[in-house]
């Protein structure tokens, strides 16, 4: 580039370039306000594909739970706090006591056995 080229791309960029300065000394100016540039732009698409991978791990999880909700129609809905739980099946044994899922998930004290043991007819959402 010459010297105007090089003077038309640093005002561009906001750049005061000092009196007498040599095209290497232009273009040097320019290099670091440009990297600045990358920098900030290249930290602000990360923070926004962070953004769109959490987006998609939601959707995905939300897909996964339809297709675990239609794998078994009666499957009964838990929630506890922010978790959400799917009990599979008509009816669960634990303890030798058999419980129908509605009864289970009615069961405060039962839900969180079947929690702690990782029952595995319960599937955590």
């Amino acid at each position: 580039m010459n010297k105007e080229q090089l003077l038309k791309r640093a005002q561009e960029l906001g750049i005061q370039v000092p009196d007498g300065a040599t095209n290497p000394q232009i273009e040097d100016l320019i290099k670091i306000a440009e990297h600045s540039l990358l920098k900030a732009e290249n930290k602000e698409l990360a923070n926004e594909l962070a953004t769109a991978n959490e987006l998609i791990e939601a959707q995905e999880a939300k897909i996964n739970a339809l297709g675990e909700a239609a794998e078994d129609p009666e499957a009964v809905t838990y929630e506890k706090g922010k978790a959400v739980y799917k009990l599979t099946g008509k009816a669960i044994r634990f303890k030798g006591v058999k419980y129908t899922a509605e009864e289970a998930v009615k069961n405060e004290e039962l839900m969180t056995a079947l929690i702690k043991s990782k029952h595995p007819n319960l599937k955590k959402q």
